[in-house]
């Protein structure tokens, strides 16, 4: 047995089972973004009393979950902010008017779920919130996933989030006075509508990287678990450009003036993007990983409160900001460039990404940028920076070369995602994680795979819409282009 203490919950654990495998089980997720091979250090949680093998207590007495295997009965605390499901943001209050009939916008993703509840008769925006994506606890991007459900894993990755969507729907509905959710339409990458739907996304974890479903599907929500009379999930185009990029391309209307050339970019673990120019649309996904959204970082965290979010230098010394203004217990994404630009500013690393020892001083150690005692960032930490950035950079690089342009010749460049609406501009230019000629040609627009769905809700966005920015899609494949490795390898350095 285990005492969730801090939570005054107890749950059973199985025999030569870990205390991470032991919390999936009784439906407590902390996250684990490498999937269980120790070596995010993420899903640590406190022995209080009892005794573990495996992995041995440090000095504060913590252990990774995945590595720990109870030796008798257990009393645990587990971080406050490693419980997934946490709010991440409440972007829109509730102002307490009676809604008798719902639909809500749905976006999933990889990490961070967002969903939208509508009045149907209205269409007026009642509330909007977004909560950390509970599959984390099965590894951090699709292809851990995929991986798990290769593993027999599928039923626990599709219960997972059915849960976590239906329990905060129903949160929803108490909020807000609705006497009934009509529909929910749902938009994620293509791995993630299908671990939704219930539909092994294995065939995507391998050559030649075929979905089993790219069309839209309806269900009943009852059959699944949802407390909505219909749950309608988008089309995609493809393994690695699904609905989140059809609902993008549709809700900014990039392909609507064949005379303007615009370049659509999704900052997320996937990294999607669509060119718009001459009536053709590329689009490309690229292998960012989750360390823009605070995974694989050290001490990396999801937008919730304490993350740090900001980081300057003021009257000489280092300041930062943190989500809430809130004791400061990670770092993320947007946090993560303004360090790295920091410290490249600052001469902590040189243009390779390597620590520069000589340069330590009171906040850099030589291999740590120190925020508090406890929140860092490190060297490797950067490292994991530079491949994310390399990605996007270089599938810039080639969308542009395959449309036979120059960055010059783009009217405009739409920066979606979380991410992409709070990041400091002229420090992603820094840091090469966008083209310096973008400067003056940077929109950010937020959760535009949420706004997407919101409009088909609205029928701003019909399904002709959706079907024929499918049908102008042409996908590029980053890796078959000649220059990949060349330009990557160039990309990695500031």
């Amino acid at each position: 047995m285990i005492l969730i203490h801090n939570k005054n919950r107890r749950i059973e654990s199985s025999d030569g089972g870990t205390v991470l495998s032991a919390l999936i089980q009784s439906g407590v997720y902390v996250p684990a973004p490498c999937a269980g091979l120790g070596i995010c250090r993420k899903c640590r949680v406190k022995i209080l009393e009892g005794s573990v093998r495996g992995d041995l207590p440090d000095a504060a007495g913590y252990v990774r979950a995945c590595k720990a295997f109870p030796t008798g009965d257990l009393v645990i605390d587990i971080p406050e902010a490693a419980f997934l499901g946490n709010e991440v943001d409440k972007i829109l209050a509730h102002d307490g008017r009676p809604v008798r009939r719902a639909a809500v916008a749905l976006d999933i993703g990889t990490t961070t779920v967002a969903a939208c509840l509508l009045d149907a008769d209205s269409g007026a925006v009642v509330d909007t919130v977004s909560f950390l994506n509970p599959q984390s606890v099965f590894g951090a991007d699709v292809m851990s996933r995929i991986h798990q459900c290769g593993e027999g894993r599928l039923a626990s990755l599709c219960r997972v989030i059915r849960e976590e969507v239906d329990s905060r729907l129903q949160a929803l509905k108490r909020q807000c006075g609705v006497d009934r959710i009509a529909n929910v339409t749902v938009s994620g990458n293509t791995t993630m509508l299908h671990l939704f739907a219930g539909v092994d996304p294995v065939c995507m974890g391998r050559a030649p990287f075929t979905p089993a479903f790219t069309d839209e599907t309806v269900f009943c929500g009852a059959d699944i678990g949802i407390s909505a009379d219909e749950v309608r999930l988008f089309p995609s185009v493809s393994a690695f450009i699904g609905g989140d990029v059809l609902a993008g391309i549709a809700a900014a209307g990039i392909a609507d003036d064949p005379n303007k050339t615009t370049l659509l970019i999704d900052l997320g673990t996937n990294g999607e993007m669509a060119l718009s120019v001459g009536g053709r649309l590329l689009c490309c996904s690229t292998a960012a990983g989750p360390a823009l959204e605070g995974a694989e970082i050290e001490c990396g965290a999801g937008g919730v409160s304490g993350a740090i979010n900001g980081v300057t230098e003021r009257d000489g010394a280092l300041k930062f900001t943190t989500i809430a203004n809130q004791p400061a217990n990670g770092i993320c994404g947007c946090g993560l460039i303004d360090a790295v630009a920091y410290m490249l500013k600052k001469g902590y690393i040189d243009e390779t990404g390597a620590c520069q020892t000589d340069a330590a001083d009171r906040d850099f150690d030589g291999e740590r940028l120190h925020f508090t005692q406890n929140v860092y960032l490190s060297g490797r930490d950067v490292r994991q920076f530079q491949l994310a950035k390399s990605a996007i950079k270089t599938g810039i690089d080639i969308l542009i070369k395959q449309a036979g342009l120059s960055g010059d010749r783009i009217d405009e460049v739409l920066i979606a995602g979380g991410l992409g609406f709070f990041i400091d501009k002229d420090n992603a230019l820094s840091v090469g994680l966008l083209p310096k000629n973008f400067s003056q040609k940077l929109h950010m627009c937020g959760n535009l795979s949420l706004l997407g769905a919101t409009k088909y809700l609205t029928n701003e966005v019909t399904p002709a819409a959706l079907d024929r920015a499918k049908r102008l899609c042409e996908v590029i494949d980053l890796t078959a282009d000649k220059d990949f490795s060349d330009l990557f390898m160039d990309n990695m350095f500031f």
